[in-house]
């Protein structure tokens, strides 16, 4: 796993969400700018960092790390039953 699949991984899972790097920047506690510079593989996310980025995009943290590929299906469900059907 390269460096630089980390980031794009991390904007990948992020846009997925549905978030802007703003919000995950706030809810993971870091600048925007420190995560455009992962997102942009100029940085590499300390391993504590890593783990809160996956904690709040609720995506497994090993994902990022030895880059095991997921099954499209996975991205697309990123909404709630409640969201669907309205609960």
């Amino acid at each position: 796993m390269t460096e630089t699949q980390i980031g794009t991984r991390i904007r990948e899972v992020r846009r997925a969400r549905g978030l802007t790097q703003r919000q995950l920047a706030q809810r993971v506690d870091i600048s925007v700018r420190t995560l455009r510079a992962y997102e942009q593989n100029k940085r590499v996310p300390d391993e504590k960092t890593l783990h809160k980025i996956a904690d709040v995009l609720e995506f497994p943290a090993h994902y990022f790390l030895r880059g095991e590929p997921l099954p499209k299906v996975r991205l697309l469900f990123v909404c709630s039953l409640d969201d669907i059907f309205g609960g």
